[in-house]
């Protein structure tokens, strides 16, 4: 894993020299992403730069460098992520081209693939995470790719007569062209979410390359065009004439063959988070069925019991006899990471396990150099909580007639309108507000906008942004809208979540808080053959009943014992709502500061000061809302 970018120009405003500095200052940006060396490259027209930073995983020799460039001179590449099965590939290529491979890094296996098959026709080939730019000297354009499942970041954009990529925004301040004017309509959105969805960031004409996709510019008339690789048969199903244990012996082999392949491709230290939750167990319990010796296993406890799921994660390290190591964390050591972890992420971001994510993978690298992590089971196989309380919600409001919900909800508005919660007591007025948001959901039209109002923060958040619009992301696009017709409710909620919650909040923060460690993550279960595979399945094999993730837990069954792992599902985060109320207040009111919020015109400081005194007072936990404030503030702060 490591840190790419690189920029184009219209227009030579410098030479040679200068733009070499300035790539230089970009790269020294995001040192953290790749500390082992980096590489600079620029073709003979010198209009085009790229620019690399190695984290050093397969072949750690110096033939490992990039920038690299294939054997004729056609193709240049800067490579961030791992291509798992590149000794396959390599073989093949020996079968039908001659080329002669100075290294033995998935890099040149990728160079030595388009020399051969094509861009397209290789990327079919290649199992992995990965963002890539590639230029072709002999067509003379530029291409941005990117992995199926969106693991790895890639931003680009045009700022004046430059057009910029990188892995990180950090980057791009470096460059004497950028201008970083924040977009209100895409603050509004990440209000909405927690979290900024793609193709948008945060800066204006600035955007994430979308997952699975390709971004072609010719640079002869510098026209470009964006288009999908691969994509989900959402419509193809097995045949009903499978028998459960099939599927899960053909599941349990792909997952099999994912874990071998990602601790395989490496030549360093490696290890994996243990959480103690199904994915999590499911991944180190393979991983060590694989491994003659113990494996390394990490966690991060909290002292708060709702907050702490150390001790699971323990017992299963324990069972499958891994090598684990834990850190109880104390309150008071975590302040100083809160107060700099938006420096971390390039734009806002308000997930608030980013902290515990940071935790751990700094616990990690003090030991390996690679993780593999369990992320993508909820989304794959429907272990969400919210999936089965927002379906049976749906289920139980839509057997009344919509004009008599909108009798109901207009008849508890009027109560609220008269205010009499304010004489209430505290804990009467958060028993009226869950009334009066649920009579507001007894309104919606639709089960797709009742699961947008579910995973919303602010509704609507065009409120809490001065002079914002409303965007559409993908859970609101006509793209998203459509898919509701060939999916059941449950589905559809799963599938938003694989394109926009996975991509855009799960793998940022994994990306993010390990790379600051320069830290590599893996996901095994993201193999795109494992989710293939995955969204083939009848639903019962994924829900049964009550059950989420039922396939999934077959095979866990199979290494781990049901009496230690069958309990109700916990988050992975820290009791912000508490701290900011007690030893980050003071933090939290310097961010909240009424006369700075004014000064900077971003926020609605009347509704910013409403939901910090009701947080306060303990009417209501308004640590999302809260939370999101904080994060942009913080950012803003760092950034501005």
């Amino acid at each position: 894993m490591c840190g790419i970018l690189g920029f184009l120009n219209k227009s030579k405003k410098f030479k040679k020299y200068e733009y070499e500095i300035m790539i230089k200052k970009m790269l020294d940006s995001i040192y953290h992403r790749g500390p082992d060396g980096f590489g600079i490259w620029s073709n003979t027209q010198g209009n085009v730069f790229l620019g690399h930073r190695r984290l050093s995983i397969i072949d750690l020799s110096s033939n490992g460098k990039q920038p690299m460039t294939s054997e004729t001179g056609r193709f240049t590449i800067t490579f961030n992520g791992e291509i798992y099965n590149f000794d396959e590939i390599r073989k093949e290529i020996l079968k039908v081209n001659n080329y002669r491979f100075k290294s033995n890094t998935d890099t040149e296996v990728i160079l030595a693939a388009c020399e051969t098959w094509g861009i397209l026709e290789s990327l079919k080939k290649f199992v992995g995470m990965f963002a890539i730019a590639l230029f072709d000297n002999e067509e003379n354009c530029l291409y941005l790719i990117r992995d199926r499942l969106g693991e790895k970041p890639l931003y680009y954009g045009w700022q004046g007569d430059s057009f910029i990529f990188a892995s990180e925004l950090k980057a791009f301040r470096e460059h004497v062209d950028f201008k970083g004017e924040i977009d209100r309509d895409v603050l509004s959105l990440y209000f909405k979410y927690n979290y900024i969805p793609s193709p948008f960031s945060i800066y204006k004409h600035i955007y994430k390359l979308l997952p699975a996709s390709v971004f072609k510019m010719d640079l002869t008339t510098y026209e470009h065009k964006i288009f999908k690789y691969w994509d989900i048969d959402t419509t193809n199903k097995f045949d009903t004439s499978y028998s459960d244990e099939e599927l899960i012996q053909q599941l349990e082999k792909l997952i099999l063959q994912s874990v071998r392949r990602q601790m395989l491709s490496s030549d360093v230290p490696i290890g994996a988070f243990l959480s103690g939750g199904v994915d999590s167990s499911t991944i180190v319990a393979l991983m060590q069925s694989l491994s003659d010796k113990p494996i390394n296993t990490f966690s991060i406890g909290f002292f708060e019991k709702d907050y702490n799921e150390a001790n699971f994660a323990k017992d299963v390290a324990k069972y499958l006899g891994t090598n684990h190591t834990e850190l109880y964390v104390e309150p008071h050591k975590t302040y100083d990471i809160i107060q700099k972890i938006a420096t971390y992420y390039d734009e806002p971001f308000a997930d608030s396990s980013q902290v515990p994510t940071f935790l751990v993978s700094q616990l990690a690298k003090k030991y390996v150099t690679v993780v593999l992590s369990g992320d993508g089971g909820d989304e794959l196989f429907g272990g969400y909580t919210r999936y089965l309380l927002i379906n049976n919600f749906w289920k139980k409001i839509n057997y009344i007639p919509l004009s008599l919900r909108k009798v109901m909800s207009k008849t508890i508005n009027l109560v609220e309108n008269f205010e009499i919660q304010k004489f209430l007591d505290s804990s009467i007025q958060k028993k009226m507000y869950q009334i009066f948001r649920g009579a507001n959901l007894l309104t919606i039209k639709y089960p797709e906008d009742l699961y947008n109002h579910f995973i919303s923060s602010w509704n609507p958040s065009n409120e809490i942004v001065l002079g914002s619009k409303p965007l559409d992301a993908f859970i609101t696009s006509a793209e998203g809208r459509s898919l509701a017709r060939n999916l059941s409710f449950y589905e559809w909620m799963m599938f938003v979540d694989l394109n926009m919650y996975l991509p855009d909040d799960i793998l940022v923060k994994v990306d993010r808080a390990s790379m600051a460690v320069s830290l590599e993550t893996r996901v095994p279960l993201l193999d795109h053959n494992v989710v293939e595979f995955a969204w083939k399945l009848p639903f019962n094999q994924k829900v049964r009943g009550n059950i989420s993730k039922w396939i999934l837990k077959q095979i866990m069954y199979k290494y781990l014992p049901k009496e230690l792992m069958d309990r109700p599902k916990k988050g992975f985060g820290v009791p912000v709502g508490q701290w900011i109320k007690g030893p980050l207040r003071e933090w939290a009111e310097d961010l909240l500061n009424e006369k700075t919020l004014k000064e900077q015109g971003f926020l609605n400081t009347k509704i910013v000061k409403e939901k910090w005194e009701e947080h306060l007072l303990g009417i209501r936990n308004l640590q999302p809302q809260l939370w999101s404030i904080l994060m942009f503030q913080s950012w803003l702060k760092e950034n501005q």
